[in-house]
């Protein structure tokens, strides 16, 4: 070990950066030299780049994280698992501070989550936001937001990486009514604080009752205006977290055989590019679980959407939707009735099930270990953390 530690600082730092997650922890405990190194934010920058190549000597990459709904004890587990077998490759506990309170995910990048809460306080519930890094077992709780909203229903958030500001940013948007502007707050890792502003020239509601989607820079959600049926979402919004700047993007142009009651919508991201998936009422048609998948091929002209797939399931129930298009061209289907999580191969056409079982649709994000948060982060203090940084 002395001999490894007279290395030069290069050599030490090109061995280190490959090595797993788990294993920087225990590195960190031998000499303060070495704590140095890994804590600097030139060896996290690094390190995270390793992971996304697929180089650290650590997990199986590309993985996923998935919200499995199991329990153990009184906290709910993640699953962390490899996108080309569906193998678990580790089980990840939410931080002791959620506890049973109810929470909901906002976004996931770089190894990174966002979460909003929810917090007793005397009268009753706050919601708390905060970032949590899974791998290192650490969190930050954000500062509270200056606008409060009457209805959970009211406001959206997005969470990114601004590659240009080298910064995490927070957008949480709120709506009195479809006729009226936003307001937009805009908190940031580096600090720490909310800006405020009214989004003057945005004259329509996003929804949250659909998952966001992040892709060109942009936080992306379904979103409807007062001439519209208020639950069919008809555009999209799309916040550029760079320049902070809103955009609308009209929705594919689809028709869809009647009778439809209902419209289920999903955004996602297939092959780098924003995607729509649609299907009427619960999804059924002639008896076979239907769903168009449109995608933005042109990221600069909005008119030219195109469709990919009309992705038909045989053989295994209703009530399936799209979860997540994972790094190796699958998406990830989830049953509400049975159960169960399926992959959609694209180029194969092909249905399979995995052997893992899920409650409702779970969260679902494409992921890499990083150690993001370890200088600016609070350790958990879970007895059985997977790293103690």
């Amino acid at each position: 070990m002395s001999e490894f530690k007279s290395l030069p600082v290069e050599t030490v730092t090109d061995i280190l950066i490959r090595l797993p997650i788990e294993s920087l922890g225990h590195c960190m405990c031998v000499c303060k030299s070495w704590r140095f190194l890994i804590a600097d934010p030139f060896f996290i920058n690094k390190q995270l780049i390793i992971n996304r190549q697929g180089c650290s000597t650590g997990i199986d990459n590309p993985c996923f994280l998935l919200n499995s709904r199991k329990v153990s004890g009184n906290k709910i587990c993640y699953s962390l698992r490899c996108c080309k077998t569906f193998t678990e490759q580790k089980q990840l506990k939410v931080p002791n501070i959620i506890g049973g309170l109810p929470y909901m995910i906002i976004g996931c990048c770089n190894g990174l989550l966002c979460l909003s809460m929810l917090s007793r306080v005397r009268l009753g519930y706050s919601r708390v936001l905060l970032l949590w890094n899974p791998s290192i077992k650490k969190f930050k709780i954000l500062p509270k937001p200056r606008f409060q909203s009457r209805s959970p229903y009211e406001k959206v958030y997005g969470f990114a990486f601004v590659p240009r500001a080298n910064d995490y940013k927070v957008v949480r948007i709120i709506h009195d009514r479809v006729e009226g502007s936003p307001k937009v707050e805009i908190c940031t890792l580096s600090t720490n604080s909310w800006r405020t502003w009214i989004g003057d020239g945005v004259r329509c509601a996003m929804t949250n009752r659909c998952r966001t989607a992040f892709v060109n820079g942009a936080v992306h959600w379904a979103a409807y205006k007062k001439c519209g049926n208020l639950f069919d979402p008809n555009l999209i919004i799309a916040f550029h977290m760079d320049n902070e700047v809103f955009r609308e993007i009209p929705i594919p142009g689809y028709e869809l055989p009647p009778p439809i009651t209902y419209l289920s919508i999903r955004l996602s991201v297939v092959s780098e590019k924003l995607a729509y998936f649609v299907s009427r009422d619960d999804g059924i048609i002639g008896g076979v679980v239907s769903w168009d998948l449109w995608v933005l091929e042109d990221y600069g002209v909005a008119e030219f959407w195109t469709k990919l797939h009309t992705i038909r399931l045989h053989g295994i129930g209703s009530f399936i939707y799209p979860l997540q298009s994972l790094k190796k061209g699958e998406i990830l289907f989830g049953g509400l009735e049975d159960k169960k999580l399926y992959s959609f191969d694209l180029k194969r056409q092909e249905i399979k099930e995995t052997d893992q079982e899920v409650d409702g649709l779970p969260d679902v994000f494409n992921y890499t270990e990083s150690l993001v948060l370890l200088n600016e982060g609070i350790p958990d203090s879970s007895s059985d953390a997977m790293l103690d940084l």
